[in-house]
């Protein structure tokens, strides 16, 4: 349905401007204290990166966006160029995580963890309605935790353990995503 796609891209537009001051704000904090672990100037150069997607290319997308909405764009489309934006503003978010989690620190690893599995979270609490939208938001944040301790100790019994811990947490998000909807219903 054409009309359901429109609503459904104008309300993961609005979810995603809602929690912009929340996510600048916990990135920020992050960042702090990560530097302790990571390379400070590694995640200066990412944060950089996420503050100019988040406060200028971002709103430039969307306004483009909900132009081409009202000049006859059809939803389906809308929601395809949003899966690319969350994608992309995604893909900096999971950058900050690799960097933390490859520093070496255990510190590190599990501040990685935290913030993937935050991430998952929040695709799942928010984008939970679309299908298109949850790969990106929570899909590849996934797939980032169950990978990274492939790329943090190799192929080795203790990655294997971390992922399938990984697995469980992931798998445990979708459950409690059922019993959301459910709830809601």
């Amino acid at each position: 349905d054409p009309e359901a796609a429109k609503a459904l891209y104008l309300e993961a537009l609005d979810i995603g401007r809602r929690g912009k001051p929340a996510r600048i704000a916990l990135t920020l904090l992050c960042t702090l204290l990560a530097a302790f672990v990571a390379n400070p100037l590694h995640l200066a150069m990412l944060l950089v990166a996420i503050l100019i997607w988040e406060l200028a290319a971002a709103p430039v997308v969307e306004s483009r966006t909900i132009g081409a909405l009202q000049k006859g764009m059809s939803g389906a489309r809308a929601l395809r160029a949003s899966f690319f934006s969350i994608a992309f503003g995604g893909t900096l978010y999971l950058s900050w995580a690799l960097i933390v989690g490859l520093s070496g620190s255990e510190t590190g690893r599990f501040i990685a963890a935290a913030w993937l599995v935050g991430s998952i979270l929040h695709g799942v609490v928010y984008y939970s309605r679309s299908g298109e939208l949850l790969i990106p938001s929570a899909g590849f944040p996934a797939l980032t935790l169950v990978s990274l301790p492939w790329l943090q100790h190799g192929f080795s019994w203790d990655a294997f353990l971390a992922s399938a811990i990984s697995v469980y947490l992931v798998v445990a998000a979708g459950s409690f995503l059922l019993d959301r909807n459910d709830l809601l219903e």
